[in-house]
């Protein structure tokens, strides 16, 4: 527990408070995918081992959301923590960077001095560009919701990687300096005269000296963070871009297949299927058909380099519980329980955007009713 009513503590606080209001907040802009992302992460701060289905729940029963498993699952890996492997390397970490934050600011220099490696080392199996700070942050608020004396945490769900790892440096810097953790070096200088005539003056000299080396050293420490905190801008700006061209393209092939446009993608599967039976039965197409069955294949070829492949295959016989069609939508008489067997058939195969793992459409399948 954080001792919030300590003097120093307090003090850590009203500045971390002071740095968020007058150096972050002027430079936010409200991204809702942020402030969606850091809830969630916030729910996985609570229970490190939630799955995305509970994660689903919690953000529709405690925030108002309408969200779905894959919904949560799209996020994740957005957010370059969709490997559960990964993500609990990460979440691990944080938890004990939240420990030794908590000794950090009650004044524990052991603590501290963990707390400076661990925020300086490799996370895991992480890609060497990722910033698990966001993580860090809300993982420290969740553990000690104490510190959150000035309400931050509404600003802190707005930050992005590159501005969370400022306000993370800031914090961190905030509590060495109020704890008194590291002093500057000060280079002493040898060659003092002894002159009693210019001891005075060297004396003012010296010490005007180390007050500028000091400085010198904090501008240089906030130089060396901006070109930090601007090369991270740039790899999310160039993430966010790839994310939109990934978003624009799942949107267009979802919409192929809607019922607005005839489940286009769907019918492409029939016709392709119905040919390649014909053409091997030997029947002779008619010759007015040809420019459309190019068509038909010029079209299914597009949608395979683009790498939109089918999940399931159309007219398969299946046996399934209600885990097996979680991602399906489903038509027949509803399970008893999670270990009701059914038989179904697949009507609708469901596409995927097989780069990226993600869902474009459903699924459908279909009870079988047998007469036994």
């Amino acid at each position: 527990m954080v001792n919030v009513k300590d003097k120093q503590v307090a003090e850590i606080l009203s500045q971390i408070h002071e740095g968020m209001t007058t150096k972050l907040v002027p430079k936010l802009r409200e991204k809702g995918d942020y402030y969606i992302e850091n809830r969630l992460f916030s729910i996985l701060c609570e229970d490190i081992d939630s799955s995305p289905s509970k994660c689903a729940y919690e953000m529709n029963s405690r925030y108002k959301y309408n969200m779905d498993r894959e919904e949560v699952i799209k996020i994740l890996k957005q957010t370059q923590v969709g490997n559960p492997k990964i993500r609990k390397q990460i979440l691990d970490w944080a938890s004990e960077i939240a420990t030794c934050f908590e000794g950090a600011i009650n004044g524990d220099k052991k603590s501290f001095e963990k707390f400076e490696k661990l925020r300086k080392k490799p996370v895991g199996d992480t890609n060497p560009k990722y910033n698990p700070f966001r993580l860090a942050l809300i993982m420290i608020y969740v553990k000690f919701p104490e510190i959150d004396v000035y309400n931050d945490i509404e600003h802190v769900y707005n930050l992005g990687g590159a501005f969370a790892k400022k306000y993370f440096n800031d914090m961190t810097d905030i509590i060495c300096s109020v704890h008194g953790f590291l002093q500057p070096k000060v280079t002493k200088n040898k060659s003092a005269k002894k002159d009693a005539d210019k001891k005075i003056p060297y004396e003012e000299l010296l010490k005007l000296n180390k007050q500028l080396e000091v400085q010198n050293s904090r501008l240089e420490h906030e130089l060396k963070t901006t070109n930090i905190m601007l090369e991270e801008l740039q790899d999310e700006f160039e993430i966010q871009l790839e994310e939109s061209k990934v978003e624009e393209l799942t949107k267009f092939f979802s919409k192929l297949n809607s019922e607005k446009y005839g489940y286009l993608l769907d019918e492409l599967l029939v016709i392709r299927k119905e040919v390649r039976a014909l053409r091997k039965s030997n029947y002779s197409l008619p010759i007015e058909l040809n420019g459309l069955l190019i068509m038909v294949d010029k079209l299914t070829m597009f949608i395979q380099d683009s790498q939109i492949d089918p999940i399931m295959k159309v007219d398969a016989i299946k046996k399934v519980t209600l885990n097996d069609i979680e991602f399906c939508n489903y038509d027949g008489e509803p399970f008893i329980n999670s270990d009701d067997l059914k038989t179904v058939k697949v009507v609708s195969a469901g596409w995927k955007y097989t780069a990226k793992e993600i869902q474009i459409s459903r699924p459908a399948v279909k009870e079988v009713i047998t007469n036994e």
